[in-house]
């Protein structure tokens, strides 16, 4: 079972709707949505003594509207993208499949260049959605900020430290939320911090 939060955070963020109707399992399977990343996360998380708090609700496809759905900020919102490295240098050496995790505040966007710098990769793109798919597990809404449980490194932004001491994030299933604080998941994940986004417009 999910642990309880420090004393702090219990006070400093509002308790989350918890009423919202659940997606039926038979509806996450006709989506193509699977629940064996949930498991498998649950299973670190647990096993590592996390502290956490997580509901169910419904399903959710970006950030902004997760936002919502949680009744929390936007900026709380820990958006979890996979980056494909298309360097040539992986190419020659017959790398075809090396991807990363990118993890950033909900209401930003990648500047391509820095994060080349901090990946120390020449060529870097989205993930298409059949990449994502099959490198997570995961419809693209639903990865949880760990790349480590699919092998990869995680690249954290500095907008969620900017942004306060809790994020919010999809466990690998749209219907389930989890919110935590960010020192414990960067305890859990020990992601590689950067500066790699910009405010996105609108």
């Amino acid at each position: 079972p999910s642990k309880p939060f420090s004393q702090f955070a219990m006070e400093s963020k509002p308790e989350p709707e918890k009423e919202a109707a659940e997606i039926s399992p038979k509806k996450q399977e006709e989506e193509g949505e699977s629940e064996e990343t949930y498991k498998k996360l649950k299973h670190f998380l647990d096993s590592s003594n996390a502290q956490y708090k997580e509901w169910t609700h419904d399903a959710i496809l970006n950030s902004k509207e997760g936002a919502k759905i949680r009744g929390e900020s936007w900026e709380s919102g820990a958006k979890s993208m996979v980056v494909k490295d298309n360097s040539k240098k992986n190419k020659k050496n017959g790398i075809d499949n090396l991807y990363y995790l990118a993890v950033l505040s909900g209401p930003r966007r990648f500047v391509w260049q820095k994060l080349r710098k901090l990946a120390g990769a020449g060529n870097i793109r989205f993930a298409q959605k059949e990449e994502t798919l099959s490198s997570t597990n995961c419809l693209i809404g639903a990865i949880p900020p760990f790349g480590s449980i699919f092998g990869m490194k995680t690249f954290m932004d500095q907008s969620l430290i900017n942004q306060g001491k809790i994020i919010n994030f999809t466990p690998g299933l749209r219907s389930h939320s989890i919110q935590m604080e960010l020192d414990e998941y960067i305890r859990l994940e020990n992601p590689i911090i950067g500066d790699f986004t910009e405010l996105q417009e609108g």
